[in-house]
């Protein structure tokens, strides 16, 4: 089973009604909705709710990037609430605060449709030479340089969007936050 993006942002688009077939046929397994597919809350809830009325052997994952900060799908340009990055989390909130502002977030995901995230980032912030690395430093998406912090702030994540029904998936793993350049395009050395 494999997770697919997809163009589209209602169930009447050619691409859609292509995947809901295949979904429709165990060919899909889940979908991994970007910004191109979200236009606002009711538009794209019509659209989560006509992926969970298909007929598919599986259990569907409609999935979402719903980090908080500058890594979102769902922000206030399409009429969604913004929520903290997980440095200003980190820096402003304890955990425990942490937990009830993600559970928050992970509400607002789950009330769209979505019922995986992909996050928290629990990669540690590297400061080498004063420099971030441009895809996690560089989008205050680390926690903190401790692993024990970043380890308190990701279990809130993940716990409030369990509280809720939602998935997570953790991702950028130690390592990646020392890496000069974005891997999202191209390879780099770390």
């Amino acid at each position: 089973l494999i997770i697919v993006g997809f163009m589209g942002t209602s169930p009447q688009d050619p691409e859609v009604i292509q995947l809901s077939q295949a979904i429709e046929q165990g060919r899909v397994g889940g979908i991994i909705f970007f910004a191109h597919n979200i236009e606002s809350p009711t538009q794209i809830k019509k659209l989560t709710d006509h992926f969970k009325s298909l007929r598919s052997p599986h259990s569907l994952i409609l999935a979402i990037d719903q980090e908080g900060g500058k890594v979102k799908r769902l922000g206030k340009d399409k009429g969604f609430e913004d929520f903290p990055s997980a440095q200003f989390v980190a820096e402003n909130y304890t955990p425990k605060q942490a937990y009830l502002k993600y559970k928050d977030m992970a509400q607002m995901t789950a009330d769209a449709g979505f019922n995986t995230v992909f996050g928290p980032c629990v990669d540690l912030m590297a400061n080498a030479q004063g420099l971030k690395n441009p895809v996690i430093g560089g989008k205050e998406r680390s926690y903190s340089a401790d692993p024990q912090a970043v380890i308190q702030y990701a279990k809130a994540f993940i716990q409030a969007h369990h509280d809720v029904g939602i998935m997570t998936s953790i991702k950028h793993f130690p390592g990646h936050g020392l890496a000069n350049s974005d891997t999202h395009l191209g390879m780099v050395d770390v």
